[in-house]
This record gives structure tokens, sequence and C-alpha cells, in this order.
């Protein structure tokens, strides 16, 4: 979704798409599930603004539109693929760095 509210202290991007979403009803599973933690982290290799870290990636839960009652809980969230690799650079040297400029987010939830 690239975008969030800049809560925790996490720089927020697209605040007003972010808004619209919940609006609409939508919740954010890591939030609901009591995680709070970058995916567009400073730290990252791939970075665009080293030094700052931002939420921008979600998962989004709504309530189910027949009933209103949400369906799903989110129980745990977790980032992904933070660890580095090296891969061959264009000069042929190993070179050590992340596989995307954002990581990855996963979300274990509970079914009604």
């Amino acid at each position: 979704m690239s975008t969030g509210d800049g809560s925790h202290g996490l720089t927020g991007t697209s605040p007003s798409v972010w808004d619209d979403a919940r609006r609409l009803g939508y919740r954010d599973a890591m939030a609901t599930a009591g995680a709070s933690f970058c995916t567009e982290c400073g730290e990252n290799t791939l970075a665009p603004t080293p030094n700052e870290d931002a939420t921008i990636d979600h998962v989004l839960v709504a309530p189910d539109l027949g009933s209103g009652q949400e369906k799903l809980t989110p129980t745990c969230a977790q980032r992904l693929f933070t660890d580095k690799v090296v891969i061959r650079g264009y000069n042929g040297e190993p070179v050590r760095t992340n596989l995307s400029d954002h990581y990855g987010f996963k979300a274990k939830f509970n079914v009604r």
C-alpha cells in the first residue's frame, strides 16, 4: 500500500490515502496485533532515505460487508527478509546488499 500515518515515531507517507482507508473501515493488522516496526528502514542498504524509518507496507483488514463483524483477527505481525545477501556487482565483485528497499511483512490471523 506504500502509505502510513506516521505513528510510533515513524515517518508517515501519503497520510490522506491512509485516512481514506481507515474511513472505509480498514484496520492495520500490525497495529491490531500489537506490533510496531519499520518496513522501509534507514539501515537498509537500498533505502531511499538513509537514517529514516517508515512503516509504509500494511496488511489491511476490513469488516465483513454483510454483517459488519470482523471475521479475521490479527494475532501477530512479523518483518521478513531483513538479512543481507551477497550478489555479484557490475564489476564482478561481491556486493553485500538487501533484497529490496522494503522489508517483507507477514501477519497471522484467527478466523471466526
